[in-house]
């Protein structure tokens, strides 16, 4: 199967191989091969949620799902994990996104580029509280020049997912602006 290079996520601080792009090196040869994909099986993990600091509700949820793959009159499953947050309903519809993504990259081993454990990661003490306040300063901020010194101080304070989660935050406030204050005006 083709390698699929991440690519950067605009405001995001990280990159990633985004659904659209595995669909489009797959779909040909899945068709040529007789080969299709359906979810079997989806369950919820967890869900919940919690007020952001502006008041707007976030919800979030984790569910696994087991996709068939047939061809050829044989079929393997693929489980995987798919988790998600968003303020509107979307939650579950991206969290069935990412499940569906990764399950194409597992099913066909699709390289995309790094290898997450070329980097040590150490676990660090436990910061949830800076990171809820990081986070909640961020869901209230309106300003452009706030959100770009948010950018950069996150980077330098927090690692992993929780620093990619606080960047999808900032991305969603810039593009919550007006596009008056998108431009600083």
């Amino acid at each position: 199967m083709p390698y699929v290079q991440k690519r950067q996520g605009g405001s995001l601080g990280y990159s990633f191989a985004g659904e659209r792009e595995l669909i489009e090196k797959l779909r040909p040869a899945m068709v040529r091969h007789g080969i299709t994909c359906r979810p079997t099986l989806m369950h919820m993990v967890s869900q919940g949620e919690y007020k952001t600091s502006n008041g707007k509700t976030m919800r979030f949820c984790c569910i696994v799902c087991t996709y068939m793959f047939s061809f050829g009159g044989e079929s393997e499953n693929v489980q995987v994990f798919g988790e998600a947050a968003d303020t509107s309903d979307k939650a579950l519809p991206k969290a069935m996104t990412l499940a569906q993504k990764y399950a194409l990259r597992q099913f066909f081993l699709i390289e995309t580029g790094d290898d997450p454990d070329v980097v040590a990661h150490h676990r660090e003490d436990d910061n949830s509280d800076k990171f809820a306040k990081a986070a909640r300063s961020i869901g209230e901020e309106r300003r452009p020049e706030k959100l770009t010194r948010y950018e950069e101080v996150v980077k330098q304070r927090f690692t992993g997912s929780q620093l990619d989660d606080l960047l999808v935050l900032i991305d969603r406030q810039r593009s919550a602006l007006p596009q008056s204050n998108k431009r600083g005006n």
